[in-house]
């Protein structure tokens, strides 16, 4: 598998037919190809941004989401619980998150 920067290649796309008089159809369709790729998780560091905050209110701790982490000072990556305000916990201890990523959707089989 190779991994390409999808915005780029849009971009070189949108370049190219209009350089080149494609129909706006087909390009559109190749733009839909591109957007439709799946694609590539990565690290997220908690200066770069924050996940979304959960909502106000009373909220249960297994209601919120949890994330991939890395941790300061750790060599592996594991999971914790975003809890808001740039909270992590995993049971019931809180943590010193430097990165994090969304999970992935869960595996489903192919019918």
């Amino acid at each position: 598998m190779r991994l390409i920067d999808a915005d780029k290649f849009k971009m070189q796309v949108a370049t190219m037919a209009i350089s080149e008089d494609f129909p706006i159809e087909k390009v559109n369709t190749m733009l839909k190809l591109i957007d439709g790729q799946p694609t590539q998780l990565r690290w997220i560091t908690v200066s770069e941004r924050l996940p979304a905050e959960p909502p106000e209110g009373l909220v249960y701790m297994d209601d919120l989401q949890e994330y991939a982490v890395m941790i300061a000072g750790a060599e592996r990556a594991t999971f914790c619980t975003y809890s808001g305000n740039g909270e992590w916990y995993r049971d019931g201890v809180f943590y010193n998150v430097v990165a994090w990523m969304p999970l992935p959707e869960p595996y489903r089989p192919e019918d």
